[in-house]
């Protein structure tokens, strides 16, 4: 995969409120649900708190406000417009929330932030957030994870499947007009494609940033969703296999608890 920036793209100030509206609505929200299963069971009846990793505007703090033993948030990313956006969406609830600024490759501000608390923490990283960094870079964040976790901590992952392991809904394929409707697993790249395409959280910000607008592709090489202007990739989302993940937390020197597998991803859940 070629060598980019995705952190250019969110230092678009029009891609929180656009990033806010379109995660109420894609696919992959639905297993969500897993994650919230998790949450719910670790250490039931004792306070944990939440270190979001990529909060961005602040989507999930609707269904973590209403997880009674979350005792409070730690929002993280590097994008001062989504920081600026979730603060916003956080005056709308109840859990106390810190929002942090911070590039999640190193993480030394959260490391002050949560250093000493004994109070058990879950790491989550939603909507493959993961995915969307450089090959080169999945490492350095998940090293960064490791180095602040305690022995109780979890890291719990989101990361999408590969188009022909993610299973179909049928409402999702009548999105595809029947003359254009592909067979097989090729109908998720079609619908993934369609999300990426015409969804304004990525077209927009692309536009003000770079001046043009994407041409969204399936790298086929690289199991990833690409977005380039001209012939600068501009932006990448990968797509996994368990072996993948599997490889990639043993570098990380951490161990799989368990992987749930979701109907378009898969929630990987480990510690140190």
């Amino acid at each position: 995969m070629g060598r980019y920036e995705w952190v250019d793209l969110y230092k678009s100030v029009k891609a929180p409120e656009a990033f806010y509206k379109a995660y109420q609505k894609k696919l992959d929200v639905v297993d969500e649900r897993h994650l919230v299963d998790f949450i719910k069971k670790y250490h039931p009846g004792s306070k944990k708190i939440i270190i979001d990793l990529g909060i961005g505007p602040g989507r999930e703090l609707e269904w973590l406000e209403k997880i009674e033993d979350v005792a409070s948030i730690v929002g993280i990313d590097f994008s001062k417009p989504m920081l600026d956006f979730c603060k916003g969406i956080a005056k709308r609830y109840s859990k106390k929330v810190i929002l942090v600024q911070e590039d999640f490759r190193n993480l030394s501000k959260t490391e002050k932030l949560i250093g000493g608390s004994v109070t058990p923490k879950i790491f989550i990283c939603l909507v493959n957030t993961l995915g969307n960094f450089p090959p080169r870079d999945r490492l350095r964040v998940l090293n960064a994870v490791r180095r602040i976790m305690g022995g109780e901590d979890r890291l719990v992952l989101m990361l999408y499947k590969l188009p022909q392991d993610m299973r179909i809904n049928g409402n999702a394929i009548k999105r595809i007009p029947p003359h254009l409707r592909p067979r097989g697993y090729d109908i998720m790249k079609y619908l993934e494609l369609i999300d990426y395409s015409f969804q304004n959280w990525i077209w927009d910000p692309v536009v003000e940033i770079f001046g043009s607008p994407p041409i969204i592709t399936y790298d086929d090489e690289n199991q990833d969703i690409a977005a380039y202007v001209g012939d600068k990739k501009v932006f990448g989302s990968h797509r996994w296999d368990k072996t993948e993940i599997r490889n990639l937390h043993k570098q990380a020197m951490l161990r799989i608890d368990k992987i749930i597998e979701g109907d378009y991803a898969y929630i990987v859940v480990s510690k140190k």
